[in-house]
């Protein structure tokens, strides 16, 4: 079959494969459920984010045996119902019965990626699939503060272009947003893994619907709060976790625990413009991808078509930042951006705007998530600083079917 009849064959497969790829549904996949409902909603793109972890028992799974598996980063346990290698086998069950959805694997640690790659390698046939899949990892690091690790990029990339059908997608470590706080708790030390997670979820919660806050991430919150001021009165996690607390008990959506001897206040109804963030003078605006970042990629990248590039967006607000990151695609049929942002960012799709008019729509998936809170809403006062304190879905116009063409537009029929 040559490349003409394969694209032909393609397009009566694809009834909406000359639909903008942003206009077609994409959605975010922790589990098996979201999965089947993805399916339902005829989504044709799913992204999902893969960790070490077990299978759960009931499905045949083993507490002694760990593989690549689709998880929410929120959920401080490593287990799920989907892993990496079942995912893949009900995506080409669906791709069998005309059902063709692409994927976005991303990873929440790097440890995985080599596990992860062997999955791909024993599931993903000799010639390809017949929908695209999109492997993301961090390659280089646009600020030496930022705390997410990074993949030998000459080794990532020579990884993915050995198998058919895969498309390496490249990003960059970034220091933005709550980055700041989240650093400094880390330096702080005093809390343990689960519990920064559980916070951030709660942070997340209460950008975008705070009245939705668990009653037992609450209580969590309170009991955790009052056992660091004990043991670390003046520290930077103190003011983090208080401000946390500060701001859902004003909302007024959730009852925390008083003073047994405080006055009684009288009844008040949950806030009409609720507190959406904490600490909003700790939140860094950065200045964007820089020149020499752009030009690191651009070497890595030489002579490389088919690749996309992870944008974060709150790094391409600017104009500056915007005009130098359009380089990377400019006279470069293969080559996009995925747009998409961290669960504690403020950025959404207005902010990136600049980027759609330089760029170009048919260039630029956003994968960004509806954010509800305001910029300009209310907040809390700001307290001093404690002495001691440590240091420290729906926009885009690449098409479905491009994104299939650039997996095996290099292979000969």
């Amino acid at each position: 079959m040559n490349t003409i009849s394969f694209i032909l064959l393609l397009l009566s497969q694809f009834s909406w494969a000359e639909i903008p790829l942003g206009y077609v549904e994409w959605r975010s996949v922790t589990n098996r459920f979201e999965l089947e409902e993805s399916v339902k909603a005829a989504a044709k793109l799913i992204t999902v984010k893969i960790d070490n972890g077990t299978e759960y028992l009931h499905l045949g799974g083993d507490l002694n045996e760990f593989h690549p598996i689709v998880v929410n980063p929120n959920e401080s346990t490593p287990s799920s119902d989907l892993t990496l290698r079942s995912l893949l086998g009900q995506l080409k069950q669906l791709a069998e019965q005309s059902v063709e959805i692409g994927v976005h694997i991303s990873f929440v640690t790097t440890d995985i990626i080599p596990q992860s790659l062997e999955v791909l390698r024993s599931s993903v046939p000799p010639t390809g699939t017949v929908f695209p899949i999109l492997v993301e990892a961090n390659v280089l690091a646009s600020d030496p503060r930022s705390q997410d690790p990074l993949v030998n990029p000459t080794k990532f990339i020579e990884d993915i272009s050995q198998m058919k059908g895969l498309v390496p997608v490249l990003g960059w470590a970034t220091y933005h947003g709550m980055d700041k706080i989240w650093k400094k708790l880390e330096d702080d030390a005093i809390l343990i893994k689960f519990q920064v997670v559980r916070v951030m979820h709660m942070v997340e919660d209460l950008n975008r619907q705070p009245e939705k806050i668990k009653n037992q991430d609450v209580r969590f919150l309170d009991l955790l709060l009052k056992k660091v001021e004990q043991t670390h009165p003046s520290s930077f996690t103190v003011l983090a976790l208080t401000q946390l607390k500060s701001a859902i008990e004003s909302n007024g959506h959730h009852k925390v625990d008083q003073d047994p001897a405080a006055p009684r206040r009288p009844y008040q109804p949950p806030r009409s413009n609720p507190i959406r963030e904490i600490l909003p003078d700790y939140y860094l605006q950065s200045d964007g991808y820089s020149s020499l970042d752009v030009e690191r990629m651009e070497a890595l990248c030489e002579g490389l078509d088919e690749v996309g590039f992870a944008l974060r967006a709150g790094m391409v607000r600017s104009e500056e930042s915007v005009q130098r990151i359009a380089r990377l695609v400019n006279q470069q049929k293969g080559r996009f951006f995925i747009v998409n942002h961290k669960s504690t960012d403020k950025e959404g799709i207005e902010d990136v705007v600049d980027l759609l008019e330089v760029v170009g729509e048919e260039k630029v998936l956003l994968e960004l998530e509806d954010r509800d809170g305001s910029a300009e809403g209310p907040r809390i006062p700001e307290p001093k600083e404690p002495r001691g304190n440590s240091s420290g879905s729906t926009a885009s116009s690449l098409t479905f079917f491009q994104l299939c063409i650039l997996s095996i537009g290099k292979y000969t029929f």
